[in-house]
């Protein structure tokens, strides 16, 4: 492999955050990452999680079905939709 860049997929590219976060056995990551989120927003930390079907259906005539990254609840039913977003650079 001499000569060769190896490819990369970042953590934030879709796909990779939905396999890193909504993948069977990936509750305690999800769990750790939405503690962090709460922790820094000074928001209760959450004992477990539970992945759930990241697809919204449309519920009226006309809606369209949305999907997010990742959907989940914790223990006690809050639920959680998260979406990786990326801002271009400033400058």
């Amino acid at each position: 492999m001499a000569g060769k860049v190896p490819f990369e997929l970042p953590p934030t590219a879709d796909v990779v955050f939905q396999y890193l976060f909504s993948s069977p056995g990936a509750e305690n990551g999800l769990k750790c990452f939405i503690n962090a989120i709460n922790l820094s927003a000074g928001r209760r930390l959450i004992e477990s999680v539970e992945i759930e079907n990241p697809f919204n259906a449309a519920n009226f005539a006309g809606q369209k079905t949305s999907i997010v990254d990742v959907k989940a609840k914790d223990e006690e039913g809050k639920k959680y939709d998260i979406e990786m977003q990326l801002a271009d650079a400033v400058g």
